[in-house]
């Protein structure tokens, strides 16, 4: 059976297993019962960074980039050129066309279903350095694909994925923080939250709208006294600015049904309404000029001191 292609020290993600396990802990033994003290916080930092890949080979990437333009068209006719032109590239070190390449055979898309030669791949492009492989491992031992289900291991893929900047990353393990310390007492409760909002951001910061929507919902729904609905509609805002339908309608319904604290606002919700169909139409729609389309109503005199006063 082909290995986990383990190339860094699982032991650095130890802390990793104690918040995989958190939340089943506190809900069997209770806060009280969690040993707080165990917590190792400097394996837990994080410094944000963007990735840093491998280089691509110049003729290679023409090859992916072709291979890359049937499978956007969707067409069986082109498969087989497609699954060509990917293997071609794999074979010239081209990371990307192998975690392509890794992703036809998970699915079945142009060759037979064949997990082992996916792991097979995903191994190789580890082994590149490429910060995405690891978050794919990562993935295949989530949900138990060519490898056995391992989602302990998977949680220290993917916290090796966002150490080397990959944002999809510092959004799994930015997530899975901020939900597990919302379970302990503080103040560990905000430590190891602010760790976790720290990986968000700094996926937000590359593009990532899944990260901005985390951000809303920490800032909408958490305890009383931690509520802030303006910054939740702040980053609401980023991420529907790249086109994310969830945090769309999050702002259209709010202002739609007055939630939250906020006026209802009929006309900023057909605004936002009006955004989520476009992009329900076309996927890839982005509104780089959201602030203008859709302006946010100004934060209240008492909310902006408030904020001030925090730094």
């Amino acid at each position: 059976m082909v290995g986990y292609g383990l190339s860094f020290k699982i032991t650095r993600w130890v802390l990793i297993i104690l918040l995989a396990t958190l939340s089943a802990c506190v809900q069997e033994k209770g806060e009280k019962d969690m040993d707080i003290h165990s917590i190792d916080w400097k394996s837990l930092q994080f410094t944000c960074t963007q990735e840093q890949n491998p280089p691509l080979d110049p003729e290679a990437d023409i090859w992916f980039q072709q291979a890359r333009a049937y499978e956007k068209q969707d067409n069986e006719a082109n498969d087989a050129e497609m699954v060509r032109l990917y293997q071609q590239a794999s074979e010239r070190g081209h990371y990307k066309a192998m975690l392509n390449l890794a992703g036809l055979y998970v699915h079945g898309t142009g060759v037979p279903r064949n997990e082992g030669k996916a792991l097979d791949l995903v191994e190789k492009a580890m082994q590149l350095k490429a910060p995405h492989a690891y978050y794919l491992m990562g993935v295949m031992l989530q949900q138990g694909i060519g490898v056995k289900q391992d989602k302990v291991a998977a949680l220290s893929y993917f916290r090796k994925s966002a150490d080397l900047g990959n944002r999809y990353g510092q959004w799994a393990i930015g997530d899975e923080l901020r939900r597990a310390f919302a379970r302990l007492p503080e103040p560990e409760r905000t430590r190891g939250k602010n760790i976790g909002k720290q990986m968000l951001e700094c996926a937000l910061a590359q593009d990532l709208a899944e990260a901005g929507h985390a951000l809303g919902m920490e800032y909408l729904i958490g305890k009383p006294g931690e509520q802030d609905t303006h910054t939740a509609l702040l980053y609401f805002q980023k991420a529907a600015a790249l086109g994310h339908k969830a945090s769309l309608y999050r702002i259209y319904s709010m202002f739609e049904a007055g939630e939250n604290g906020l006026n209802k606002d009929p006309g900023l919700a057909a605004c936002y309404y009006k955004l989520l169909e476009q992009v329900r139409t076309d996927p890839s729609k982005r509104f780089p000029d959201i602030d203008t389309l859709c302006p946010l109503p100004p934060v209240p005199a008492r909310a902006a001191d408030s904020s001030q006063s925090e730094g």
